[in-house]
């Protein structure tokens, strides 16, 4: 049986706050267009008792607000109230060695645990470019990770990224975005099971509510799609993420908080801790 006691790091925090920087992807989302995200609005809508700490996650600032994001994450992670352990930047790798570099050495020495370039929104051959992989590559040598933020469609182009950086601890968000609500289980299935094959990947059940079918965010729904990332990854590369407040397109994060503690319910003490924060507090190298 669950206890709901059970320490919780979530892996993947937005926070918006649109009074400081913009955010063009929110225009036309209602749940997301107006008004600030705030680690204070987030922490009260948390069991303060069992969340242990926090990453936020990039939140997909326009570009000219990239480093200045990261530099105030890092400053909220500064005050222990706010219980963020680190930071996952925004970065593109498909900028020049120098350019990048430079971004890569001033987050070197900070709580920036790791980067994400989100591929979604990209032409799919972005990601083959070898320049691009190169720079992959350096965040794995500084001991850093990368966050896989891909569609469906573009898992095959997921697994040869993979490949070609097998020095960088990757972790593919949101169960690699299936198409629940029309697309083919089995395409998405038999993507993750080969990136599951490569051991420097890792999973996080984090977002998928978002993708359901309307009126069908359910653990029903999502059933068959997380217990297939259990199959493929196993329970010590699965990570959780609450991905607020884009949660917020289906019911909710409490509402996500009980569908996760639904999965966990029926497994031992030993596998709740991994996935509720041993295996980030590895993935991530959390201090």
């Amino acid at each position: 049986m669950l206890n709901h006691s059970q320490p919780l790091i979530d892996t993947h925090l937005h926070l918006i706050y649109r009074d400081k920087f913009d955010y063009a992807w929110t225009d036309g989302i209602p749940a997301l267009a107006e008004g600030n995200f705030s680690v204070n609005d987030y922490l009260s809508l948390m069991d303060s008792q069992r969340l242990e700490q926090t990453i936020f996650m990039e939140a997909a600032v326009n570009d000219l607000f990239v480093k200045e994001e990261t530099r105030f994450a890092l400053s909220l992670a500064e005050e222990p109230n706010n219980k963020i352990a680190g930071v996952i930047a925004s970065c593109r790798p498909e900028n020049s060695d120098s350019i990048f570099d430079e971004w890569l050495a001033e987050t070197k020495e900070s709580k920036v645990v790791g980067f994400r370039r989100i591929l979604h929104t990209e032409a799919d051959e972005l990601s083959t470019r070898q320049a691009f992989r190169n720079n992959i590559n350096k965040i794995g040598l500084q001991g850093k990770t990368f966050d896989l933020c891909m569609l469906e469609k573009q898992l095959p182009f997921a697994i040869e990224l993979a490949k070609a950086c097998d020095n960088t601890q990757m972790i593919l968000n949101h169960c690699g975005i299936p198409d629940i609500a029309t697309g083919d289980f089995n395409h998405w299935a038999r993507h993750i099971s080969q990136l599951a094959l490569l051991p420097h990947v890792n999973c996080k059940i984090s977002g998928v509510i978002a993708y359901c079918p309307a009126g069908e965010s359910n653990a029903d729904t999502l059933r068959p799609y997380i217990e297939h990332c259990v199959a493929s990854f196993g329970w010590d590369r699965l990570l959780w993420g609450s991905d607020w407040p884009v949660c917020n397109l289906a019911n909710g994060i409490s509402d996500w908080v009980n569908i996760f503690n639904q999965f966990l319910a029926q497994e031992n003490a030993e596998t709740q801790d991994k996935v509720s924060r041993q295996n980030a507090i590895r993935v991530y190298s959390l201090r």
